[in-house]
């Protein structure tokens, strides 16, 4: 202005007549103007303060809204600072130039804007030359570390964020939820408090945890099988952790699956909605959702300074996130303004060993300092955490997020439930799990038989449920009445279970029903097998339960050689031989003894024929054993009568055992040799059945144990009386024990039973593949398992603890039929009485003369 003004009394003082020395005063001013031009700008440069280089760093671009409140903030802020905008895209060579540009245009601190994916290598980058950086978004609690020391994060540590969410539920008395989670730092580490919470209280039901994969251009892949388990296991808490980009697409995708809609909660991230058009009700549709964000508590000045920004930037949106950038500018000004600190006054190249002098002091500052912003007062803790942790909970309502709630701490946490709004327009909480079979009619699949289905009435429709009783009747209605859903019985038309048949190239029975959509659910004994599995999906397991063959094993059967069982063959071939000889050896010792000799020689005594008299011995013997009578007459000879008393006690014996023997396998029912499969097969006495097209069917086919076990046996259906075919023939019938104890229960007591070496049978219900209602009814099949229900209900009509009378004699196992080796002792005795009698003969020869 000086220089303007002399110049132009030097232009009007030319044209006057003394303009010689007009010319020498206006070159002496024009010179007095230089000077005090130049003292003015020089003085200027001194007396006026340097602004400080404050990078932003970010991906790609910023939103309008992140940007007019870095420009307000630069506004505000002119004096003290300048901020230096540089962005990446995904690539690491992005990242580093970022970086780069940054350490070149001499910034003394950076706010960065990246999530917590990026902000580990930045943190690293600018930590090297001790250049402090403030994170806006990043919340993953394991970020800092030695090589991150000049870490700040503005943001509360996901850890906090997961006791809020994890306070939330227990305030609900939600006791089941599901995590749906992005495959990154920020997905992987920022669920890990709320798993750990949920893993150590036994009432928290943790369902699944979905990852899905991130790409670094934020494009979501395929996550519709992600949320289609999560839907499986009919939790109705979902909790979603991931990018704010992600967002909108997967309630895209969820809402296809129906699980937005009334019966599920969502709680979600500050971060997931952030991105949402929340101002068009007609995007986003989703009024209900939840969201614990942290608390944004405004100062008093607030009103001011939100009117000024409006004003100035015409700008109406303002959120948690804007705040906290004008805050986090804000502060590094108070930071430097209070602690003298100097400004980056060079260029740092990358790669270059130079550090920013001053920057220990500044992250010092940082630390230790302390301000009441925009969001509430700020201050850290030494390892550059914010210290506020409180958090909002809040509610989408019509075009918003509504605050219904606030924590602090697990023992602090208060939400208003009358003003919380869930999905489906209303106020009732859901429960933890979702109900879709609610108002259904289901169309349930059976086989109508005796066993397990019992008729209480006569019915014109016998479709109704009323009609009959027995243990699937009684689960199903206790089913229907607390899922709320009604029901029919139907019956296939082959009347079959269901088994694959080569020739139709399909399942039959039941199981085709459940292909084909004909049946809701199956109430049967279904067993559980790998062919089945393939095209049905089975309920949590009811019942398990071996396999066994049962037969009726009659032991008055008719037998014409039954009163030779008592003794083996060989008992038998040695008893006439022993007779024989005995009584041989009898007449030969009667003959030669000196007092038969003696009885012979009076007068009229016949001659005696030796053939003769070695019948009548042997008749004798034969007698004595028999009747235990003697024959006209006995031997004269000591010694033979010896050895004939010696057999009638050898006689005795033998009559007792086979009298008691026989009496013991007349009235004793004898153990059967049917033991296994095996067995069976190399048996002709029984032949074998099992139910057509069952489990049974199909495992024994595949069964190694005998080829021709399949096509030799008999193939049941349902109309065959299994009770008539076991009672009336020679027939095993292979079935599991908990068919047996239903479909035999009236001759229970008659049958004998083995063993096969088939698995355990796992019997349940059966469902259509990837049935929506799958895991609700298992749920509740298990909780009826641990109550005792099903046990109660199945004792209840199976008479599994029925003491069938036996007859009070030694088990048929014990009644061996007696062999030569069993009873040899008896015939080694006859052996030393004949060896005796010998012995005695010698000593009638010897001593004749004092015996006569």
């Amino acid at each position: 202005r000086i220089q303007i003004l002399f110049e132009t009394k030097w232009f009007t003082r030319m044209k006057s007549p003394k303009s010689q020395y007009l010319y020498t005063e206006n070159i002496f001013a024009q010179k007095i103007t230089e000077m005090m031009y130049i003292f003015m700008v020089v003085g200027s440069v001194f007396l006026s303060k340097a602004k400080t280089n404050i990078g932003i760093l970010y991906e790609n671009t910023l939103t309008t809204e992140q940007h007019n409140i870095l420009a307000y903030s630069e506004h505000v802020f002119g004096a003290d600072v300048h901020l230096v905008y540089s962005s990446y895209n995904y690539t690491a060579a992005s990242r580093y130039q970022a970086g780069c540009h940054l350490l070149q245009n001499r910034v003394s601190a950076v706010i960065s804007y990246s999530t917590s994916n990026y902000i580990t290598w930045e943190a690293e980058f600018f930590s090297q030359v001790n250049i402090p950086i403030l994170s806006l978004a990043a919340t993953n609690p394991f970020l800092r570390t030695i090589h991150r020391n000049y870490l700040i994060r503005f943001t509360a540590s996901d850890q906090l964020g997961g006791e809020a969410v994890f306070s939330l539920m227990k305030t609900f008395n939600w006791t089941s939820f599901s995590i749906l989670a992005s495959s990154d730092d920020y997905g992987l580490n920022g669920i890990s408090k709320l798993v750990q919470l949920a893993m150590s209280d036994e009432a928290i039901d943790l369902k699944t945890i979905q990852y899905f994969e991130h790409s670094p251009d934020y494009k979501l892949g395929d996550v519709r099988e992600q949320l289609t388990v999560i839907r499986d296991t009919l939790s109705s808490v979902i909790v979603v952790h991931c990018n704010e980009r992600y967002g909108p697409q997967i309630l895209h995708e969820a809402d296809s699956l129906g699980l937005i809609s009334a019966g599920f909660v969502w709680i979600v991230t500050e971060g997931f909605i952030s991105s949402l058009n929340l101002s068009d009700p007609s995007s986003f549709p989703y009024r209900g959702l939840l969201s614990v964000v942290p608390s944004t508590a405004l100062s008093s000045s607030y009103g001011i300074w939100e009117s000024g920004y409006r004003t100035t930037m015409n700008d109406t949106v303002l959120n948690h996130g804007n705040l906290v950038a004008f805050d986090a500018v804000s502060y590094l000004v108070h930071v430097m303004n209070n602690n003298n600190i100097t400004f980056l006054s060079k260029d740092l190249k990358c790669g270059s060993y130079e550090i920013y002098n001053n920057g220990e002091k500044f992250l010092s500052s940082i630390i230790s300092g302390e301000i009441h912003g925009l969001t509430g007062p700020i201050s850290f803790s030494s390892n550059g955490l914010i210290k506020r942790h409180r958090y909002d909970i809040k509610n989408y309502h019509t075009t918003s997020f509504v605050t219904v709630g606030n924590w602090s701490s697990p023992e602090n946490i208060y939400v208003n439930k009358s003003c919380v709004r869930f999905l489906g327009e209303t106020n009732t909480a859901p429960s933890s799990y979702v109900n879709t079979l609610s108002g259904k009619h289901l169309k349930i699949g059976v086989i109508l038989d005796e066993g397990l289905f019992r008729r209480t009435a006569k019915c014109s429709d016998p479709s109704r449920p009323g009609c009959w009783e027995g243990i699937f009747i009684d689960i199903n209605n206790r089913l229907a009445s607390e899922l709320n859903f009604t029901y029919q019985l139907f019956e296939p038309e082959d009347r079959e279970i269901g088994k694959f048949d080569p020739k139709l190239k399909r399942f039959t029975g039941l199981i085709y029903g459940l292909q084909q959509h004909q049946f809701d659910l199956v109430s049967m004994d279904l067993t559980v097998n790998v062919e089945r599995a393939e095209v049905i999906d089975f309920l949590y397991t009811m019942y398990q339960s071996p396999v066994k063959g049962y037969f009726i094993y009659n032991r008055n059967v008719a037998d014409a050689a039954f009163f030779m069982k008592p003794f083996g063959k060989f008992v038998w071939i040695s008893v006439p031989l022993i007779i024989l000889s005995v009584g041989v050896i009898i007449t030969a010792i009667d003959l030669v003894s000196p007092i038969r000799h003696n009885y012979d020689s009076k007068p009229g005594r016949k001659p005696t024929k030796v053939l003769h008299e070695v019948f009548r011995n042997v008749f004798l013997v034969a007698c004595g054993f028999v009747g235990r009578e003697g024959g006209d007459s006995v031997p004269r000879s000591p010694a033979a009568r010896f050895l004939l008393i010696f057999w009638w006690f050898f006689a005795t014996i033998m009559i007792a055992i086979y009298t008691a023997s026989l009496t013991a396998f007349i009235t004793v029912e004898r153990k059967s040799n049917i033991n296994s499969l095996q067995d069976l097969t190399l048996q002709t006495e029984f032949r074998w059945a099992f139910r057509r097209a069952s489990s049974i069917h199909t495992a024994l086919e595949k069964s190694a144990v005998n080829p021709g076990i399949v096509k030799y046996g008999l193939t049941l259906d349902d109309k065959d009386n299994i009770e008539d075919l076991v009672l009336s023939s020679r027939v095993v019938y292979i079935t599991e024990d908990f068919a047996a104890h239903t479909q035999l229960q009236s001759i229970w007591c008659d049958l004998t039973s083995f063993y096969t070496n088939l698995p355990i049978s796992s019997l349940t219900y059966g469902v259509p593949k990837n049935a929506h209602y799958r895991n609700l009814l298992s749920i509740k099949l298990l909780e009826y398992q641990e109550s005792g229900y099903l046990k109660a209900i199945y004792d209840k009509y199976v008479e599994t603890d029925t003491e069938c009378k036996q007859p009070d004699v030694k088990s048929a196992s014990q009644l061996d039929t007696f062999s030569l080796n069993v009873i040899y002792g008896l015939f080694f005795m006859v052996l030393v009485a004949i060896v005796t009698s010998v012995l005695l003969l010698i000593m009638e020869k010897v001593c004749i003369r004092w015996i006569i």
